[in-house]
């Protein structure tokens, strides 16, 4: 799944969409409606982890309303400074909506716990349709002192503050929670060894050439070509390869194009 670019809403579309996740009555909680994380595994070596938020919905939606928490002492958010309306950049929002055209805020409300709202784009094509699959992206950090192991990402309720969906006619939908796991890993790739020999040599640079130039096969797993750890695979990548192998160039670094914004 791609990461798209977020288009943007009205400030009076969101302002009625917000208004929307407080009207109606509270619909009973189903094993249809369900709200989660995208389990991952995570190096401390690794500069960026994303995390999809998954939605299962049995009613059209107009929005959402999420929150997660994580141990602080593994993950630590990454700002994705992403617009929010107008020309605003709203420097302390983490993560992008995807696949659907909407706007969103993440926010850490607490030292292990992010809030997240999604409102599509007016107009029915852009609301949520019956069915399954991603709609928020979150960008992490796997801390350096990260203990190997597992942990959890674990939606959560609060009081009033709880995780709902709402429809368009402003009716709350009410989901089931489900907890998703973070391993904590030693790294499963050798950044650079694009592929996959196990050897970082004269080949790797050169099927790196060819996937860039003559539509080869790709880095496998894409990371491993990202190779000055920019989130993109490009011309700099393959210089920065070359130089290793013939001239002695700084090593590789573990990347993180599978994450880029």
């Amino acid at each position: 799944m791609s990461c798209r670019n977020v288009f943007l809403v009205a400030g009076m579309g969101f302002a009625a969409g917000l208004t929307s996740f407080s009207a109606g009555a509270a619909r009973t909680v189903s094993v249809y409606d369900t709200i989660s994380f995208v389990g991952i595994t995570a190096s401390p070596s690794e500069p960026m982890k994303c995390v999809d938020l998954y939605v299962v919905n049995s009613m059209t939606l107009g929005g959402l309303l999420a929150r997660i928490r994580y141990d602080p002492a593994v993950l630590t958010p990454v700002l994705s400074h992403q617009p929010w309306y107008a020309d605003e950049l709203r420097h302390d929002t983490i993560g992008r909506a995807l696949p659907y055209d909407g706007s969103i805020v993440v926010r850490q409300i607490e030292p292990g716990a992010l809030k997240i709202v999604f409102l599509p784009l007016i107009g029915v094509d852009a609301r949520l349709p019956v069915g399954a699959g991603p709609v928020v992206r979150v960008y992490f950090n796997l801390l350096p002192g990260a203990p190997l192991g597992g942990s959890l990402l674990t939606p959560i309720d609060a009081g009033y503050d709880i995780n709902r969906f709402s429809t368009p006619q402003g009716f709350m939908v009410v989901p089931t929670l489900v907890a998703a796991s973070v391993d904590v890993a030693a790294l499963p790739y050798q950044p650079g060894d694009v592929d996959g020999s196990g050897f970082i040599e004269i080949p790797d640079p050169i099927y790196l050439g060819e996937y860039m130039f003559l539509s080869g096969p790709a880095p496998q797993p894409p990371n491993s070509g990202d190779v000055n750890s920019d989130c993109s695979i490009n011309i700099a990548d393959v210089v920065a390869l070359v130089e290793h192998v013939l001239l002695s160039g700084q090593p590789p670094r573990p990347g993180c194009v599978q994450c880029r914004y």
